[in-house]
């Protein structure tokens, strides 16, 4: 194929699921509304999960290996069981 028929495909399937998103928070959420609150109105319950979130998001942003390797043995066995190993 094209690079030019390449491209279109490409934007085609970003458009028909930005569409497709756009109409199922509209079904689920109904019209958008401009009541959002604001930071200022929040209380301190609703900092505090606000702030362990974003510290939480930031932290396994830059050191994501401790739940990698929480995980590997789990991956490991999965693979082993999907993937048998073939002896020549």
């Amino acid at each position: 194929m094209s690079p030019t028929f390449t491209a279109i495909a490409a934007l085609g399937m970003v458009g028909a699921a930005t569409y497709a998103l756009l109409m199922m928070q509209r079904v689920f959420f109904g019209a958008q509304q401009n009541e959002a609150q604001s930071l200022d109105e929040l209380e301190v319950r609703e900092w505090f999960t606000l702030t362990a979130l974003a510290v939480l998001t930031i932290v396994l942003g830059v050191y994501p290996a401790p739940v990698l390797e929480l995980a590997e043995p789990v991956v490991q066995n999965l693979l082993g069981l999907s993937l048998p190993e073939v002896t020549p």
